[in-house]
Order: C-alpha cells, then structure tokens, then sequence
C-alpha cells in the first residue's frame, strides 16, 4: 500500500447498503476493522513500552501532534511538530486495517505524541471503527491525551474561513449527510438528505462536482493540525472519541448465532 503527500482524495465513500448480501459485506468489512484495531492497539501497546525503557519520548523536546481521518475511503494522518506538518493520504482505497498503523509509524518515527485528534464521523462504518480504535490504542500505549472531532467540524474548518458553509459527506445509498456552519460554529442539526439544499456554499467531498469546495481526508487532516493543535498543546480540548453514524450499520446476525438464540 502506497502513500501520497497531502493532496486530493478520492470522492466515493462506501456507504450502507440494502438487502443480505450487503449485510454480509459489511459484517466483514466490520470484522477486518475489529482484527486490524486490535493488531494495531497490541503494537502500540509493545512500542510504547519499549520506548518507556529505552527513555524515548521525553518532554521538552518538540511537540508533537497526530492527526487521524479514517472516515473516507481513502485515509488520511498527519504530524504537527511545533507548527511543522507533514500530511500523507493512502493511494488505495478501503486499505485501513492493513495500511493505517503502518503510515502511523513511518510519520511518528520514535516520537511520542503530546495528543491526538481523531475524525469520529460521520462516515465508512469499518474505517472509522479502525481509525478510532487505533487512536485509542495509541493515546492507551503513550499516554497522550485523545480528542475526537466530527467530520463536518473538519470541514468547516477547511472551508469556511469564517464564512457561512454547507458541509456534506457522502452516506451511500444516494444521500448525503450535511450541517451548516457559520462562523466556525454550528449553524443546524446534522441531517440525512437525498436532495442538498441550492444556492448554498457546499463544501467536503463530492462538493467540488457540485460547484462547491471538494475537501478530502487531507484538506480536513490540514485544518485539524492547522486550527486544533494548539489547543490541544495546552489542554483546552474535550476528551475522548465516540463514533458518529449517521444510520445503523447493516449487519447481518450469522448461522450460528442464530441457532444459539
């Protein structure tokens, strides 16, 4: 699996789908995000570790902030050292669970991240699931403070420039998911549509096709280093990250919990 620097991502998100057959892809999709999280955790686990012994990750050296978007088809991570970034966007898609530690390590190297930001959704069911979790995994293994941050937030922050926007998402099935915003705050609820609203500035992916601002994985990982850590260098962010989904994830019961009842 292969990474790029920060550039455009891909526009398709895979979305639920209808009927048995797709509740079985996402039963999968949902078990390869459980097995690769776990994987993940367990490594970071045994790398913090190892650096604790060795003395690594001392403070008073650079500051250093992660920033993880698995909400897309393609993810995105990123590292602020002190106001220096250096974002990278996967180049296949739905590589998650095999590719997403993997970038995590190559950009930390052996520093230890004074916090974490997480895109908690809405978004790819499975990919979130294995963003989060490893987030988790990593802030458990070093110690670092956690902060999760809604799509549309990530968003806002990439486009609005204190401006009034529309921030979509794609939610499969022919929807979309989108909240205004206006003035770096929420402007409405989080609502599903199959119709986005006309002459209004849209922004996130898709957007651009639709004569608005196309922001990806990379763009929202950028405005999340960019606007939050500082904040998050001085303590001022909520913690903790909870997924956000805009449906139920369609997930088919197997045979044999069937028979067990």
């Amino acid at each position: 699996m292969g990474l790029r620097g920060e550039g455009r991502a891909g526009h398709r998100v895979a979305g639920a789908r209808g009927g048995a057959a797709a509740g079985r892809r996402t039963d999968h999709r949902a078990a390869a995000g459980r097995a690769g999280a776990a994987d993940a955790a367990a490594a970071l686990h045994r790398a913090g570790r190892a650096r604790a012994r060795a003395g690594g990750g001392a403070a008073g050296r650079v500051s250093t902030i992660l920033a993880i978007d698995s909400a897309s088809d393609r993810f995105a991570v990123g590292v602020d050292r002190d106001g220096e970034r250096v974002i990278v966007v996967a180049d296949a898609e739905r590589t998650h669970t095999t590719g997403l530690l993997a970038a995590i390590e190559r950009l930390l190297r052996d520093e230890r991240p004074a916090a974490i930001l997480v895109v908690t959704g809405p978004g790819s069911y499975a990919g979130l699931r294995v963003g989060i979790a490893t987030a988790q995994g990593l802030a458990l293994a070093t110690g670092a403070p956690l902060h999760g941050v809604r799509t549309f937030e990530a968003i806002a922050l990439a486009a609005d420039g204190g401006g009034t926007v529309t921030a979509i998402h794609p939610a499969g099935r022919g929807e979309w998911g989108m909240q205004r915003w206006e003035g770096g705050a929420p402007a409405g609820p989080i609502e599903l549509t199959a119709s986005l609203p006309e002459g209004e500035r849209l922004a996130g992916e898709g957007a651009g096709a639709l004569g608005g601002t196309e922001v990806g994985p990379g763009e929202r990982v950028r405005a999340l280093l960019e606007a939050l850590a500082p904040a998050a260098r001085r303590g001022e962010l909520a913690a903790g990250a909870e997924p956000f989904y805009l449906r139920e994830p369609a997930i088919t019961i197997s045979r044999r919990q069937r028979a067990a009842g």
